[in-house]
């Protein structure tokens, strides 16, 4: 699946087999995420029938769902969203450098209803 994972912590560039390469955080989230949507472990899109013009990712992350759409389904226009600034500067890249098009990425938090909440980064610190 990998090629190699080089840099550490905060500049993490995780490069898989198939040519695409993902800047991360250096949190294993991001490769579990990667695995699942590029292994087949999972199967988001087995419902379909024919191929989705549009799809909202809310919660885009790095943007490996929206690379695995755009990979199998290359005319398909997205929207990610994103609010988590770390997250959301690397999911840009990772559109830029692997060269997507037709994937509009969003700095915004989404919700049903107008309100003031916080917003909370969770990290893992070594002790």
């Amino acid at each position: 699946m990998f090629s190699y994972i080089s840099g550490g912590p905060g500049k993490t560039i995780l490069k898989l087999r198939n040519g695409l390469n993902f800047h991360s955080n250096g949190n294993i989230a991001d490769v579990v995420v990667l695995v699942e949507n590029f292994t087949g472990e999972t199967k988001y899109d087995s419902e379909l029938v024919t191929q989705p013009k549009i799809v909202v990712d809310i919660g885009a992350n790095i943007g490996a769902f929206a690379a695995y759409i755009k990979t199998k389904y290359p005319s398909t226009k997205i929207y990610c969203y994103e609010p988590d600034p770390e997250n959301f500067n690397n999911l840009t890249k990772n559109i830029q450098e692997n060269n997507f098009k037709d994937i509009n990425c969003e700095t915004n938090n989404i919700a049903f209803d107008s309100a003031i909440l916080c917003f909370y980064i969770f990290t893992l610190t070594k002790k």
